[in-house]
């Protein structure tokens, strides 16, 4: 009996896996873990075409008859693999187009930011240059009414002055003649009394 029971020993436990199987256990978890995570991604991240759509059709084809055998699940956890992971692989490629979609949105945004900015800076400079021409036009209008004004200030004080001279002129006609007339009188008067006084002698003599 002993003999027996070093010959043939007892069966492992029913639960019990070697080594070798327990790390290919492993190696289907991670693996329906990827199939999961990817199947989930691709629910969520992704909207396949009429291509993706016919591969898929193809796959679950291919599914149902590979799970139709002993080996089904076997063969759709190999197929489920990451090289051929086409839910994961349209994740990514989704995830990039996404990402190039929004580098170029930021493009057009920093594009339109400086064309706004440009526009900004060319009306601020053309409302200047109108600011700047307005204030010139009013100062060299301002300058020709000063000029105006300044000329008819001139104006005014020659006629005065050519008034002043004027009367000055006549003021000193007047007095011209008067002292004329004066003299005039004055030598008549002795002339008079000249003659007066002569025909008095000569009455006087005879």
């Amino acid at each position: 009996m002993q003999l027996w029971a070093n010959e043939f020993p007892p069966p492992p436990p029913r639960f019990a896996f070697h080594p070798r199987q327990q790390k290919e256990t492993r190696s289907d978890e991670i693996t329906t873990a990827r199939c999961l995570s990817a199947a989930i991604c691709e629910d969520v991240c992704d909207k396949p075409g009429e291509e993706e759509e016919e591969e898929e059709e193809e796959e679950e084809e291919e599914e149902r008859n590979a799970s139709s055998g002993s080996g089904g699940l076997l063969l759709l956890i190999q197929r489920k693999t990451p090289q051929r992971d086409w839910g994961t692989q349209r994740c990514v490629r989704r995830q990039t187009a996404d990402r190039e979609k929004r580098k170029e949105d930021e493009i057009k945004i920093e594009r339109r930011r400086r064309n706004a900015l440009t526009v900004a800076m060319v009306v601020v400079v053309m409302v200047v240059v109108v600011v700047v021409v307005v204030l010139v036009v009013v100062v060299v209008v301002m300058a020709v009414v000063v000029a105006a004004v300044v000329m008819v200030m001139v104006v005014f004080v020659v006629v005065v002055v050519v008034m002043a001279v004027v009367v000055a002129a006549v003021v000193m006609g007047v007095v011209v003649v008067m002292v004329v007339v004066m003299v005039v009188v004055m030598v008549v008067v002795v002339m008079v009394m000249a003659v007066v006084v002569a025909a008095v002698v000569m009455v006087w003599w005879w």
